[in-house]
């Protein structure tokens, strides 16, 4: 992924400095106004721990009073589930055009609030499965760890085109945050 960011960014005359780092300790030695984490990549932490060794480093790596926006999906009853035929998800046109057709099944584990996705993707002519298991956090957690980690929330979206967020409907959470400013 980093790669073809990196082909991208260039593609679009961006010079980006890239560094693939673990999001639970990583040290830059520098400060930033803004730090994002996009792709919901706050669901890969599948323990409490580690998101809060995740907030602690975006905390520590912010400037003061800097921004921390990240968006992770909500623990909608959709995504609660375990289904254990392949459902059509949906499809898309690949890089050389050809149709992919995407498949899914989930399996819940309620117990650490985690999904085991499978994804089948269908070629004509091949396909390949790939599992991924991610955290689904609820939003008062979510609040709870990022004051605890010295954050308050200055905006909460339900969707990108920043309509309100519903905790029983939004299918994501989109959070705008600030490092808290200390006495």
């Amino acid at each position: 992924m980093l790669s073809m960011a990196q082909a991208k960014s260039k593609a679009l005359g961006f010079d980006i400095f890239y560094l693939q780092e673990d999001i639970r300790k990583f040290q830059l030695e520098q400060k930033f106004d803004l730090i994002t984490m996009a792709g919901n990549s706050f669901q890969a932490l599948l323990n409490e721990s580690d998101q809060r060794s995740c907030l602690a480093c975006v905390s520590w790596h912010l400037k003061r009073c800097g921004f921390f926006i990240f968006n992770t999906r909500n623990t909608v009853a959709d995504e609660m589930k375990t289904s254990r035929e392949f459902e059509y998800w949906h499809d898309f046109l690949d890089a050389n055009g050809n149709r992919v057709n995407v498949y899914g099944t989930q399996r819940y584990d309620s117990l650490n609030n985690t999904v085991l996705y499978t994804t089948k993707r269908v070629w004509q002519t091949h396909h390949t499965l790939s599992k991924i298991t991610l955290k689904f956090t609820n939003f008062p957690t979510l609040l709870h760890l990022l004051n605890q980690a010295g954050f308050e929330i200055l905006e909460v979206y339900g969707s990108f085109s920043r309509e309100p967020f519903d905790s029983n409907n939004s299918k994501d959470i989109i959070i705008v945050s600030r490092k808290k400013l200390w006495p």
